[in-house]
């Protein structure tokens, strides 16, 4: 046995390594195996949900760490080791009581999914713009708080996912992004601004709210192929939608179970409107 690796729950791993996941089932008194171990080395963590109030510095010994799952957590802050575990490309800190990150997010250069949603941020770093590899980025947002311009800086994003409350608009340098995929999460479909049109050029569109009373334009979505709509309150889905040029499919989800139709329809948009429909099997009712 190499000297200096240690034995734990079965696999050889060096003792600071060792220690990180001593101190995680010390706090979380977790059971089952939330990690996983290649050639000696702790590669990924799992602690989806563990109650975790806390992530111990021990965590920055972590230097050749790959994803990291924090998920469902009580997380207020993050210690700055964590912005030593410079081999991360999976960060996933959803669903904690996060409300700002520290400028040295900048460190973790391989990441290309950073998932920060359903958080409460009042304050997220610029920094974030040296993350050149980042492809996937999901942020929760403080009630009104507006999403910084330099978002449009992240020449590689793909993936933006957003959660929020009442922002007052989004900044026209999104228009630089080459995203394929935007999801928004909201109380109100009210509280989405018109300036949603600035990332038209999107082929996913995924509307997620509770109440759904009015949508902004959405006739320039010219590039969207499918279309996600979702709400708890509501049932009406604009024609515009459905008529626009690329899409192909909608995926309708909660009580949204009935379209309404007015004006004149010919017989091309009768077709698509049906196959669409058919394809969520709600009901068309023609006003």
């Amino acid at each position: 046995m190499d000297n200096n690796l240690v034995k734990f729950n079965g696999s050889l791993v060096a003792p600071a390594e060792a220690e990180f996941l001593q101190d995680i089932i010390h706090l979380t008194k977790i059971n089952g195996r939330f990690y996983t171990i290649e050639n000696n080395q702790v590669k990924k963590i799992n602690l989806y949900n563990s109650g975790l109030k806390e992530l111990p510095e021990s965590i920055g010994n972590l230097t050749s760490l790959s994803y990291l799952n924090l998920i469902g957590n009580k997380l207020t802050s993050l210690p700055d080791s964590l912005f030593n575990c410079k081999s991360l490309q999976i960060l996933d800190l959803s669903i904690n009581r996060l409300v700002s990150v520290s400028r040295k997010i900048e460190n973790l250069r391989g990441l290309t999914q950073l998932t920060l949603s359903k958080n409460k941020l009042e304050l997220i770093p610029d920094s974030i713009c040296n993350l050149r590899k980042l492809q996937r980025l999901g942020l929760g947002l403080a009630k009104s708080f507006q999403l910084p311009s330099w978002i449009g800086n992240l020449k590689s994003l793909r993936d933006l996912y957003l959660d929020f409350e009442g922002i007052p608009f989004f900044p026209k340098s999104v228009e630089n992004l080459t995203l394929q995929a935007l999801d928004i999460v909201t109380q109100n479909s009210s509280d989405i601004p018109e300036s949603l049109k600035y990332f038209n050029s999107v082929q996913w569109l995924g509307i997620h709210v509770h109440n759904l009373t009015t949508l902004p334009p959405l006739s320039e979505f010219d590039s969207v192929e499918s279309f996600e709509l979702s709400s708890e309150i509501g049932t009406t889905l604009p024609l515009e939608v459905i008529m626009l040029k690329n899409l192909k499919v909608i995926y309708l989800l909660g009580s949204i179970g009935q379209v309404y139709i007015s004006g004149f329809i010919n017989d091309e948009q009768t077709e698509k409107i049906i196959r669409i429909l058919l394809f969520n099997k709600v009901d068309i009712s023609c006003q």
